[in-house]
């Protein structure tokens, strides 16, 4: 049995973690039925005698227990590992980091060696759970998000919510579901997974976040439901290099061959192991994926190239991060064909594709999490195959008419680049010249031109496609079945547990629009990327597909686009 404190009685409420606040304000937990835990006390941490429990336990939370959410609850120091404070805090009587590193565990190791602090947040999920986080001056991103919200992106969290928080991860027979997490970076979608109580795969090559997952596993009393593995998922036998942020850069930008990080955000380099995704699930004992989740800076297509079996047939959802951005910013055109084509080849396995703007996985001011669930998961539009391969044909126009592969690298210089497919009279206008802008290749019916950088993508087996010209308000829909013929709101049970609801496609012109249009007609106002028109600089608004406003800046490349489009020569008009 272990104590702590939480901030409601629900707040660490799964099957995996049972307990009652007794009149001291402490929750006792019971981590998992018939397991006798070894209590642990020593007092080998630095920490230890100094009259303040310095291991992140629950207690640590008392001040500000039992309050209406959890959004008041201040991410707490961690500086010793568990069970090595016990004159400060007593025997840990919970589970034990599986860790096998340097020192003596995964607290000690961050701190001492990678000279990085820990602090542990309870996140505003349902149901909560301890995060282990870093300072956000040294991680603005996922350690920010988490210590001043309590939770990251919010609608991708609200997704996985609909993927397994209604029981999915039981089934009948008595078996779990199986999550695989690749890329686990902190934890925090392995260890919300494991709170539904699924079990979970997670990879994560880069010693110093596995170190800080290994503690947040034990804390939440999680280690007979995760494995972590200490290796990349590749398609190739070799090993891999990670490139490490520095501090103050975004820790999520972590990347195999640095491919989401510039040359000055490197701090180090992590040469790790490979593993292949089909190998080690066929191996496992459980039949069937519930979730795979894959965020790993633009290597996902060799991820999914490492799963094809288990892709084909024994998938039932992906959570995919999708990132164009990054080969357009090198021109790795090679890279940049492989996206499409992994997608592609998802949707041929029987996966339908839902897009998960930004403005719906990660809105901005984030909302908390309460809200989150009470809300449906929006209709969303539908990744289609003709979208992906105007997308797959645009990267090769570009390879070709730009030059440059991993064979044939390209200029040093922009002045150095072929850029043949743009017409000659547009290149007078600074933005038009070398091809140094990606919105002139993206297709307006190509699922590219639906975001900017980067994106998320809901890819599921459960779906339901409902029609456009149906929709009333967000989250209310008429289904195209004969047996759902009335107005239903999803969360009235109309579209079970789980399901992905899609309707319409992903892209910034509808299938029908005429290419001599320059403009969308299907969602005025917006750009190529989905921004909005009047947010453009004017030098720019013709090439993202926009009208002038400041005819002074732009009407001149407005009038020579119109005149090509008359003729038939801007890039990619004839395609179908």
């Amino acid at each position: 049995m272990l104590s702590g404190i939480v901030k409601k009685p629900n707040a660490l409420r799964s099957d995996n973690i049972k307990g009652t606040v007794e009149l001291n304000g402490t929750l006792v937990i019971q981590s998992k039925p018939n397991i006798r835990l070894q209590p642990v006390c020593k007092n080998t941490c630095l920490k230890a005698h100094d009259g303040v429990c310095d291991e992140g336990r629950a207690a640590a939370f008392a001040p500000v227990s039992i309050p209406s959410s959890t959004d008041s609850v201040k991410a707490v120091e961690v500086l010793c590992d568990l069970g090595t404070d016990c004159a400060d805090c007593g025997a840990w009587s919970g589970h034990l980091p599986k860790w096998d590193g340097p020192m003596e565990g995964p607290i000690a190791f961050v701190r001492s060696m990678m000279n990085a602090s820990v602090l542990v947040k309870l996140t505003t999920t349902q149901p909560s759970y301890f995060q282990p986080i870093t300072n956000k001056e040294k991680d603005p991103d996922v350690s920010a998000m988490l210590e001043n919200y309590g939770a990251l992106e919010g609608g991708v969290t609200r997704v996985v919510h609909e993927i397994l928080g209604d029981g999915q991860c039981h089934r009948k027979d008595g078996s779990r579901g199986l999550v695989l997490d690749v890329g686990a970076n902190f934890g925090y979608f392995t260890l919300m997974a494991a709170m539904y109580g699924c079990r979970v795969i997670a990879w994560e090559p880069v010693p110093l976040f596995r170190a800080y997952l290994h503690h947040g596993i034990a804390l939440n009393n999680l280690t007979h439901l995760v494995t972590l593995r200490n290796a990349a998922i590749s398609d190739n036998s070799s090993r891999v290099n990670v490139g490490i942020p520095k501090d103050g850069t975004y820790w999520g930008l972590a990347s195999v061959n640095n491919l989401n990080l510039m040359a000055n955000e490197v701090k180090s380099i992590v040469s790790a192991d490979v593993e292949n995704l089909d190998k080690i699930v066929l191996d496992s004992v459980e039949p069937l994926v519930l979730l795979l989740k894959v965020d790993v800076e633009g290597y996902e297509p060799q991820v999914l190239n490492s799963a094809s079996e288990i892709l084909r047939s024994r998938t039932q959802n992906i959570l995919l991060e999708y990132s164009p951005g990054i080969f357009e910013r090198s021109r790795d055109f090679e890279g940049l064909s492989q996206l499409p084509s992994s997608l592609s080849r998802l949707l041929k396995d029987g996966f339908v594709a839902g897009h998960l703007p930004m403005r719906v996985a990660t809105p901005w001011p984030p909302k908390l999490m309460p809200d989150h669930y009470h809300d449906p998961v929006p209709v969303l539009e539908e990744i289609t195959l003709s979208s992906l391969e105007l997308d797959l044909k645009s990267a090769k126009m570009r390879r070709t008419t730009e030059g440059g592969s991993p064979d044939h690298p390209l200029p040093s210089t922009s002045e150095g680049y072929k850029c043949t497919a743009i017409p000659e009279e547009l290149k007078k206008f600074p933005v038009w010249a070398h091809c140094g802008e990606w919105a002139y290749a993206a297709h307006p019916k190509g699922f590219r031109s639906s975001f900017g950088f980067n994106t998320n993508i809901w890819l599921s087996r459960k779906y339901m496609r409902v029609s456009n010209d149906l929709l009333i308000p967000a989250g209310v829909f008429v289904a195209a079945s004969a047996k759902r013929s009335s107005v239903h709101n999803r969360t009235a049970g109309v579209a079970a547990s789980g399901t992905l609801v899609v309707a319409g496609q992903a892209s910034l012109f509808a299938q029908d629009q005429d290419m001599k249009m320059w403009t969308s007609l299907s969602n005025p106002g917006q750009s190529i990327g989905f921004m909005e028109c009047k947010g453009l600089g004017p030098s720019h608004q013709v090439m993202f597909r926009c009208p002038c406003t400041h005819m002074e800046h732009c009407g001149e490349q407005e009038k020579v686009v119109g005149q090509l489009l008359k003729e038939g020569r801007m890039p990619m008009q004839d395609w179908r």
